[in-house]
């Protein structure tokens, strides 16, 4: 045998243990982020550690994560381990869903995604399923949409606790229009969520609700998921069919504002499900002039309580009371902004109630007002940081 053949090899075998070895070494470090991910179950939201993962190499990922030692954590809580002798902590954070998703092929992602591992784990692979646009998305989809496994979903300093189904419902339907999701499975995955049993009471099936087309065909489901399954939201998508039959169902909620325990602490999410606030934005979408006194009660219900989030109500009220096309609307809204108004607590001492009111007029919708409406705002200039004039320029827009 020839040195040159001798040579060739030796080269061939070093290039084929080369090989070998990243394959192991590459191996080891995704399973090394397979456990830290399956023994947390919080996921990390944020859009940007995504956007920013063609930065991320296979090399660089290693020399970061080659120091941790998996042997040595125990789950704690949320994206949280715990060393065995239970004296440090270890904060596993989102930049190690994107490191997974770099590191795995589509095959590997697939296997993630099995109800074996943990939610958070799964839904890594999910997401990363989805921004290398994988044509088994729908497949995995459709397989586990009814799934109401807690998952935990964490941005910045807001943790939310949603079910896994519908999770991966929010974030498909989110994509639907970037030629992942088809625009025939979109309108699938929407009639899914809204005629599938286990999921009336998804957080998606609650928004898909409140934006939902009025089809024919939607509206007995609709009906049956408010009176039947106590969907509040179900009662702004009833509006839009705008059924003389259905005016009762809106009057009872428009006068329920009082059904409120007190006791209960601030609850922002609890006040934009309740069943005033529904009500009050299915007549924005309907403004019948039979629902203007009960308009007038909630205000000046809500004028003399002392609750916490009155804002959120306060801020949909104006929205509603702007969609008359009425002069009523006008003097409804000039005189609201004069009216006294019952302080709420010790943490409100130095908020004039006039100003709270003006203030929620501010930041009530996003629709354009009508030039009567931006000379109040001139009369009651705002009495938080608010640029006057920027301000008029959005609301003429």
């Amino acid at each position: 045998m020839s040195v040159l053949k001798i040579f060739y090899i030796i080269v061939i075998c070093s290039l084929s243990l080369s090989v070998c070895s990243c394959k192991t070494e590459r191996q080891k470090d995704i399973e090394k982020l397979v456990f830290l991910l399956n023994n947390t179950t919080e996921f990390d939201t944020s859009q940007a550690m995504w956007d920013n993962r063609h930065q991320m190499t296979p090399e660089g990922i290693h020399k970061e994560i080659s120091s941790i030692d998996t042997t040595e954590f125990i789950s704690y809580k949320g994206a949280v381990l715990q060393t065995k002798d239970k004296k440090e902590y270890f904060w596993v954070r989102g930049k190690y869903q994107v490191m997974l998703a770099v590191l795995c092929d589509e095959d590997q992602l697939i296997q993630f995604t099995d109800k074996r591992y943990s939610p958070r784990l799964r839904f890594t692979a999910f997401v990363a399923l989805m921004v290398t646009k994988s044509k088994s998305l729908e497949k995995i989809l459709l397989e586990n949409y009814q799934d109401t496994t807690a998952i935990s979903m964490f941005n910045i300093d807001e943790r939310s606790y949603y079910c896994f189904g519908s999770e991966l419902l929010c974030y498909a339907q989110q994509y639907a229009s970037h030629d992942i999701i088809s625009k025939q499975d979109s309108i699938r995955n929407d009639s899914l969520a809204l005629f599938t049993p286990s999921t009336a009471q998804y957080a998606f099936t609650k928004n898909l609700l409140y934006n939902i087309t009025p089809k024919p065909s939607y509206y007995q489901r609709i009906k049956e998921l408010y009176e039947k399954h106590h969907i509040n939201q179900a009662l702004r998508a009833i509006a839009r069919y705008r059924k003389p039959s259905d005016r009762i169902l809106i009057e009872q909620g428009l006068c329920a504002y009082q059904n409120l325990d007190k006791s209960k602490k601030p609850d922002f999410e609890a006040d934009y499900s309740d069943i005033t606030y529904n009500a009050l934005t299915a007549v924005e979408l309907w403004p019948d002039r039979l629902f203007q006194p009960y308009l007038r009660s909630i205000r000046d219900y809500e004028l003399q309580s002392h609750r916490h989030n009155r804002e959120v109500r306060f801020e949909q009220l104006f929205s509603t009371v702007l969609a008359y096309p009425d002069p009523w609307a006008y003097h409804f809204v000039s005189e609201t902004l004069q009216l006294p108004m019952q302080k709420r607590d010790q943490y409100y001492e130095d908020e004039n109630a006039s100003d709270y009111l003006v203030n929620c007029f501010y930041c009530s919708g996003d629709a354009p007002l009508k030039p009567e409406y931006r000379d109040l705002l001139k009369k009651y200039p705002p009495y938080y940081s608010y640029d006057l004039n920027e301000l008029l320029e959005r609301k003429a827009k």
